[in-house]
């Protein structure tokens, strides 16, 4: 129950003849004091896991759990933007919101044939205070294999083989291992 209801609520008491403090009536002005300390809390949205997509593709649906604990989940608005646009607009075709009640979910589906890194921010609003989190979307080529290179002192054996003694192409002295997408 919100203050206003609360205060609805001991606004329609019956005053009891035997309180030594007065009937509810006395205290309603103290209640309005009270009620209008109270502040509002921001709204809580969960965090969602960075993301890597093949290009051409769109993220599965992403859950996240958000709520007020003044505001109705309703009455509360929930937005995505994108800090790329050229790779993902902030426009509905490509930000899927969905979900009821405190279970929200996301579809982010990049511009086709593009490639890049975009941070996703997941905001929701109460109408007074705002609550945001972010997480990243890379979309990568989906003609390029990923790449491993610079495994210094290593080798790459296959399965029920022993290291071979002599220098491989994996072996490169100094430098640091890498991988990329």
């Amino acid at each position: 129950m919100d203050f206003a209801a609360f205060l609805r609520c001991a606004e329609n008491l019956v005053e009891a003849p035997d309180d030594p403090r007065g009937g509810a009536a006395d205290r309603l002005p103290i209640l309005r004091q009270i009620g209008a300390k109270i502040s509002n809390t921001a709204p809580l949205i969960a965090s969602v896991p960075d993301q890597i997509l093949v290009q051409n593709t769109s993220t599965p649906t992403l859950y996240f759990p958000m709520g007020d604990a003044e505001t109705s989940f309703g009455s509360l608005i929930v937005t995505a933007t994108s800090s790329n646009p050229a790779l993902i607009p902030n426009e509905p075709p490509q930000f899927a919101l969905g979900g009821v009640n405190c279970q929200r979910t996301l579809v982010v589906k990049p511009l086709d044939n593009q490639t890049g890194r975009a941070a996703i921010t997941l905001s929701v609003s109460d109408g007074a205070n705002l609550t945001s989190t972010s997480f990243v979307v890379d979309v990568i080529s989906a003609g390029r294999p990923p790449t491993l290179t610079g495994l210094a002192g290593r080798q790459i054996v296959a399965p029920g083989r022993t290291p071979d003694e002599r220098a491989s192409p994996w072996m490169m002295p100094g430098r640091q291992p890498t991988a990329s997408f």
